[in-house]
C-alpha cells in the first residue's frame, strides 16, 4: 500500500482570448494504491516470471481537456483503475533472450460531473447526445475543420482516458558473440 499526491494549481492556460473569467483552480489529486505481486527466476536463471495485480483509488483525479485550442486542467471527482501486469523472459541460449508482457487494465470515473464532451454539428452525421449533458455551446470550427458542440456531461461510469484495456509486447534479442 502507498499513497500519492499531486499538488493543486491555478490553471496555467489562463482565461484565454475573449473569456471574461479565469478557469477555476485545480484541487490536489490524491491516490491510494494497493498492489501485490511476485518476481521469480528458475531453470538456472533462464526463465523469469514477474506478475503484479493493482488497485488505484483516485480522489480529485486531474484531467486535461482541450477547449477552443487551449488545454485546461480540471478535476474529475473520483476514479478507480485496476489491473494485472505479467512479464515472462526466456533465455534458451546465452545469446538469445525472448521477453513477453501482457497488461489488462480497467479504469473508470466513479464521479465526474461536468466533464466536457464534444459532439459534431452538421454537416457531420448526427450523433446521440448522452443523458446527463447540458445545453449546447457551439464553437467555430478550426481552420479546415467541422463545427462542434461542447457540453458539460456527467461522465461518471465512463472509462478513464489513456487507460487501454489490453497491452502486450513481445521482443527477441540475439547477441552475436
Amino acid at each position: 500500500y502507498n499513497r500519492g499526491y499531486k499538488s493543486g494549481l491555478s490553471n496555467p492556460a489562463g482565461a484565454g482570448a475573449g473569456a471574461t473569467t479565469a478557469p477555476p483552480p485545480v484541487s490536489p489529486e490524491e491516490l491510494s494504491a494497493y498492489s501485490v505481486g511476485f518476481k521469480s527466476q528458475f531453470a538456472d536463471n533462464r526463465i523469469r516470471l514477474n506478475a503484479e495485480a493493482y488497485y488505484y483509488d483516485y480522489t480529485n483525479i486531474q484531467v486535461t481537456t482541450t477547449v477552443t485550442g487551449r488545454s485546461l486542467l480540471t478535476n474529475a471527482g473520483a476514479a478507480t483503475i485496476k489491473g494485472v501486469d505479467v512479464e515472462a523472459t526466456f533465455a534458451p541460449t546465452s545469446a538469445l533472450t525472448i521477453t513477453g508482457t501482457v497488461s489488462l487494465i480497467d479504469g473508470q470515473y466513479d464521479k465526474f460531473a461536468n466533464g466536457l464532451g464534444f459532439f459534431p454539428l452538421p454537416p457531420n452525421p448526427p450523433i446521440t447526445i448522452p443523458k446527463g449533458c447540458d445545453s449546447v455551446t457551439s464553437y467555430p470550427p478550426p481552420a479546415g475543420g467541422a463545427p462542434v458542440a461542447q457540453r458539460a456531461c456527467d461522465l461518471s461510469g465512463n472509462k478513464t482516458i489513456q487507460t487501454p484495456p489490453f497491452t502486450s509486447n513481445l521482443s527477441a534479442i540475439y547477441t552475436i558473440p
